[in-house]
């Protein structure tokens, strides 16, 4: 894709020395924490610091900020021909100070607002006249030009500055890319799926017009590299949503149903788990049927000794009686089912039913 942005604009064309000046600035006060503090090499100069005292984290953060507007505006010439010409200086100053007060949530800083409103509104490096200029006169007056940025959530504006300092690295090592073609295409693609991401996670249009500012750099080295076959392995940069990237975004929600297809698997999982407890189960269902027609044979048996005692009663009282005609008497009958196993006990007693209700009434 052909670029068609004047080579006047590109950004690292003009300021090729902004990279130079960053690094500079990791000497003194590197990106990486140390045992998750900040790690100063060198403290910032008395004169950047607030009241000439820096005595916290955030006030040094601030004097390396003044300083790096100082190195990249540090004359009139610089001051004029960059906040004239250019704002892409301030757009990667407030992506490093977003990446440092990022790194620590503790400093409650959510947007550069917050920043702004301690250390940018009233701070004297900030609102320090610089003569004989036109249009800016003061960094504040720089930074209010971009103020929309102050409303930028750190936490994007941090990943920005990741992007930045990938480009640095595409740019500083042009002349190895030949050389080491497999490590120089490593910082080009770091580069371009960081743009990516950033260019598909926001809707913002501020934002998006922030990403133009390094995707102007990207085709600027893009189109000084004399190496044909790694410039052909350059990526295009997002510029609009693609269905891919929009079907990328729509997916965001099935990321939801990707874990909630987890949870089904772990659910099918729970169930297989538990199917040896669903087999325990059953077993105790047939041990508790078994219990209850062991209990209903002991129910229906405990009552035969006792019949068994109730006719030798009777009988006893019959042996008194005269043989007479005789009746024969039902008791009674029981009828056990256990597991399709019938038991029947019948019993019968014969006597002179007429005799002994006259023998009872006698004696009574």
């Amino acid at each position: 894709m052909e670029n068609k942005i004047n080579e006047s604009e590109y950004f690292f064309k003009k300021h090729n020395k902004i990279c130079n000046k960053f690094d500079t600035l990791r000497n003194l006060f590197p990106d990486e924490l140390n045992s998750g503090k900040y790690y100063f090499k060198a403290g910032p100069s008395k004169k950047y610091c607030p009241n000439g005292s820096c005595n916290n984290d955030i006030d040094k953060i601030n004097g390396y900020c003044l300083w790096l507007f100082n190195q990249l505006y540090k004359d009139k010439i610089d001051f004029s021909n960059n906040a004239n010409d250019n704002m892409n200086i301030v757009t990667y100053i407030l992506g490093w100070l977003s990446y440092k007060l990022n790194q620590k949530t503790e400093n409650k800083i959510t947007t550069l607002n917050d920043f702004y409103t301690t250390y940018i509104k009233n701070g004297e490096g900030y609102n320090n006249i610089i003569e004989n200029v036109t249009k800016y006169k003061t960094y504040k007056e720089i930074i209010d030009g971009n103020n929309k940025l102050m409303d930028i959530d750190i936490k994007v504006m941090s990943k920005f500055y990741h992007a930045f300092n990938n480009l640095c690295k595409m740019y500083n090592e042009l002349l190895m890319a030949k050389k080491n073609g497999e490590e120089y295409l490593k910082y080009v693609n770091n580069f371009v799926e960081n743009y990516n991401a950033l260019f598909n996670d926001t809707n913002s249009n501020l934002f998006k017009q922030v990403l133009s500012a390094v995707s102007n750099d990207y085709n600027y080295i893009k189109s000084k590299l004399d190496v044909e076959s790694i410039r052909n392995q350059f990526p295009e940069l997002s510029n609009e949503r693609t269905e891919t990237q929009v079907s990328s975004s729509s997916k965001e929600p099935q990321i939801d149903d990707s874990s909630s297809g987890t949870s089904t698997l772990n659910s099918k999982i729970e169930v297989s788990d538990s199917e040896p407890e669903t087999l325990n189960f059953e077993t105790d269902v047939s041990n508790s049927e078994t219990t209850l027609l062991s209990s209903l044979i002991i129910n229906k048996l405990i009552p035969i000794p006792f019949m068994f005692f109730v006719i030798l009663i009777i009988l006893g009282i019959a042996y008194k009686v005269n043989n007479k005609s005789i009746k024969n008497i039902f008791i009674t009958e029981y009828f056990v089912n256990i597991n399709k196993l019938y038991i029947f006990n019948n019993f019968y007693i014969s006597i002179h039913y007429l005799d002994f209700g006259n023998d009872l009434k006698n004696n009574i």
